[in-house]
C-alpha cells in the first residue's frame, strides 16, 4: 500500500481530548511518505500546539478572510523541508 502525498483534514482539533489529539498527528506523521504535506485548516489554534512537536514547525498558517467564519489553514511538511 502507497503512503499518500497530501493528508487534509478539517478535524477540530480543539474539541477533543489531547491523547486522541497526540494519536491522530502521530498516525498522520507515520502515514504521510516523507516530504509529504499535511494541511489542516481549522478554526482555532490547537493544531498547531500538537502537530508542531511531532512535525515541526508549520510551514505556513493562513487566515481565510472570505470563509465564515474566518479559518485558518495550516500546512506541514513530513521531514521539515519547506
Amino acid at each position: 500500500m502507497q503512503q499518500p502525498d497530501v493528508i487534509i483534514s478539517g478535524i477540530p482539533f480543539s474539541k477533543m481530548p489531547a491523547a486522541v489529539a497526540h494519536r491522530v498527528v502521530q498516525a498522520v506523521n507515520d502515514n504521510l511518505v516523507e516530504g509529504g504535506r499535511f494541511i489542516a485548516y481549522q478554526f482555532r489554534r490547537d493544531v498547531a500546539r500538537f502537530t508542531d512537536p511531532v512535525m515541526g514547525a508549520h510551514t505556513s498558517c493562513t487566515l481565510e478572510l472570505l470563509n465564515i467564519p474566518p479559518m485558518r489553514v495550516y500546512s506541514w511538511i513530513k521531514g521539515g523541508g519547506g
